[in-house]
Formats: C-alpha cells, sequence, structure tokens
C-alpha cells in the first residue's frame, strides 16, 4: 500500500472512512494508522494520534478499529472496542462510548453445556471398548452435564460387562480359597503325624507326598511339587522344598507375606544340621495350610457381613484387600526365646490355657511388634 508523501514507511494512510486495502492516498493532514503494533507503552503513538486514530475506528474504519484492539493492553483500558452489527447485517468495531443503543455482535459466551456435551458423546460412542480412564472421565462429564440440567443417559454395557467379569474372578478366587482350606485340613493332619515320628524312623517318603499335595492344592506347577515328590535323600528334598515353601510364590497364594517369607529364609539359612531344617520346613507348612484355613473362614465370614441395606452382602468384593490388610497387621512368625515362633503354635498353646482366640491373636501382635522376628 501507499504512504502519503513524506510519511514514515511503517505507517499506513487510511483516509475518513475508506476500507483498506484499497484506500486510495489520503489528503495531507489525514489520520494515519500505523501498520506495525507496539509491543510497550513507550512506543504508542501520541494522544493526538490517537485520538484521531479512534475518529477513524468511529467512523467505520476497520483498520484503525484493529488497531486500537491490538493496543488496547497497552492502553491500560483507556480505549475500549464492541464489536457491533449494523441494520444492514454487516459488523463493526466501534469504540464502547458508541456502541451504546448499538446492537452487540460479540459471539455469546461459550457455555460448559457446549463445550462438555461433544466431549462427553465422543466418549458415550466408544460405548464398551473405552478404557477404564476413559470411562471414568466420561462419568465425570455426565455429572457435570446432569448439574448443568442435561439429561445424559451413560451407556452402561462397559460396567455390566466389567461387573460379570469381576464377578467371575471373585467366585473362582472363592472358589481356589475353599479348596486349598480342604487340603491344608487333611495336611496339617499328616503333617502332625509325621513329626511324631520316631526319630529312627524314616521320614522323607510320608513328607515328601504330603508337602507335595499340599504345593498342588496351593496351585504350585507341578514341576516344582514334582522336585518334592522325586526328592531321594533328605538333603534333596530340604532343598527342594524350601524353594517353595519359603519362596516369594507362597506370597502370591495369601498365607504369608513377604515380611514372613523373609524372616523364614534367614532363619532356615542359619540352622546347621538337616534334621532342623526338615523340621522347620515341616512346622512352617503347619502355619501355612493353617493360615489357608484360617483365610476361608475369613472369606466366609466376609460374605456374612451386612451390607448398606442390612443383609448380608453375599459377596468377595473386597474380601481379598481386608485379607492383606489382616495378615500384614498379624504375621505369621515372630521372634520367641526358643528361636522363630510361629502363630499356629501360638495361638494352640495360648488357647489351652483358657485365652479367647482374640485375645490371644492381640497379644500376639502386640509381641511380634515387640520381638519382631529376624535372622539367628
Amino acid at each position: 500500500m501507499g504512504g502519503a508523501p513524506g510519511a514514515s514507511p511503517d505507517v499506513t494512510t487510511i483516509a475518513d472512512g475508506a476500507a483498506p486495502p484499497a484506500a486510495p492516498p489520503a489528503a495531507p493532514g489525514a489520520a494515519t494508522v500505523p501498520t506495525t503494533i507496539p509491543t510497550t507503552p513507550n512506543n504508542l503513538p501520541s494522544r493526538e494520534r490517537l485520538a484521531a486514530i479512534a475518529v477513524l475506528a468511529g467512523r467505520g474504519n476497520q483498520n484503525a478499529a484493529r488497531y486500537l484492539q491490538a493496543i488496547g493492553p497497552l492502553l491500560g483500558g483507556e480505549t475500549q472496542l464492541e464489536r457491533i452489527r449494523l441494520p444492514d447485517g454487516s459488523e463493526r468495531l466501534v469504540p464502547r462510548a458508541q456502541a451504546a443503543g448499538m446492537v452487540s455482535a460479540a459471539p455469546p459466551p461459550t457455555t460448559d453445556v457446549q463445550v462438555l456435551l461433544p466431549q462427553w458423546r465422543a466418549l458415550q460412542d466408544l460405548g464398551p471398548s473405552a478404557t477404564p480412564t476413559q470411562a471414568a472421565e466420561r462419568d465425570l462429564l455426565a455429572q457435570r452435564l446432569r448439574g448443568s440440567g442435561v439429561n445424559v443417559n451413560v451407556d452402561q454395557r462397559g460396567e455390566r460387562a466389567e461387573a460379570t467379569r469381576r464377578g467371575t474372578g471373585l467366585a473362582e478366587e472363592g472358589e481356589r480359597v475353599r479348596l486349598a482350606a480342604e487340603t491344608a485340613a487333611g495336611t496339617i493332619d499328616t503333617l502332625r503325624q509325621v513329626r511324631a515320628l520316631d526319630a529312627n524312623t524314616d521320614r522323607l517318603a510320608p513328607t515328601r507326598e504330603v508337602i507335595g499335595g499340599y504345593l498342588d492344592a496351593m496351585g504350585i506347577t507341578p514341576a516344582q511339587s514334582r522336585l518334592v515328590r522325586e526328592a531321594t535323600t533328605a538333603q534333596a528334598f530340604e532343598a527342594a522344598a524350601a524353594s517353595v515353601i519359603l519362596g516369594r510364590q507362597m506370597e502370591q497364594r495369601g498365607v504369608q507375606t513377604d515380611g514372613d517369607a523373609a524372616r523364614m529364609r534367614q532363619t532356615f539359612a542359619s540352622l546347621r544340621n538337616t534334621t532342623g531344617a526338615n523340621e522347620f520346613i515341616l512346622r512352617a507348612t503347619e502355619a501355612q495350610a493353617g493360615r489357608a484355613m484360617e483365610r476361608a473362614e475369613f472369606y466366609q465370614e466376609w460374605r456374612q457381613r451386612p451390607g448398606p441395606n442390612g443383609e448380608p452382602r453375599n459377596t468377595l468384593d473386597g474380601a481379598s484387600e481386608a485379607w492383606n490388610r489382616y495378615i500384614r497387621e498379624t504375621p505369621l512368625v515372630a521372634q520367641s526365646s526358643g528361636g522363630l515362633g510361629f502363630l499356629n503354635e501360638f495361638l494352640e498353646t495360648a488357647m489351652a490355657d483358657g485365652i479367647p482366640r482374640e485375645q490371644a491373636l492381640s497379644m500376639w501382635r502386640t509381641h511380634a511388634a515387640q520381638r519382631p522376628a529376624r535372622a539367628q
């Protein structure tokens, strides 16, 4: 665009009422609109020039109006513009002082509904394929839309499918716990018979069989239980059984915590003879079997607990988490005067002395906290 004679190359001359970019050369003295936008108040045009530009804007010169709008933040709010709609349907930026009584053409503010509804619909269309994160976001959007008075119906197919999968998983878990408890009861009886055998009696064969069966019931891989069953010497049995009974796999079966297993491994490593090591494995197995039976009782009691409506909840939802909290609070092993003590042995002695089970459990927790198990 051409500038007026003598005009600076960074300004554009705009004749009153003209519409750039096809404006003719301005007459001498006409107001000019700079073509560059200042970035600091120090670079603003003079007040007189700003006033002239405002006059152009008031007369409908959109180039002037856009310039004033762009430098508005630098003016400290002195010059405020508003978009209005003229009778012919066109729009124009004018100083706010001149906009009184004119029809505003400013777009209506965007509402939450306008923003949230498309987002919710996009997530809703995913249906059952929505990820847990997407489903949670969809539900949150639905809640906010309902709060704005919009009635939205969330597709429950994904939730129903997940509830079905979860219910099936809980039923399978409950059955595993029940079967493990049934086997554990027989395991304890057999272990006690084996431990009662005369020291000169060969205990290897019955011991291999009972512990192998226990490992099968706890879901340990057949290859590992076979190593226990096929051990031909006490030393081989000791190595095979300890790797599982005192290993991390049992931590995943809900009968001991990682802390319990670590303490038993520490104690086992300190034993100096095969007889003592094998006896320790038998005691540890009996303690775990007792825990397996206790877990089944815990799950059954959990199902009978009243729900929000006062009726038995009849579900295992939350039982696993509650059981894990219980075994963390109630260790399987703790240090005693005779070495490493097991919970089942402590309870048996205490209850034989007439102490109620709950009181005995409280005594054990206190004892375990004061004398935690450690390597010997």
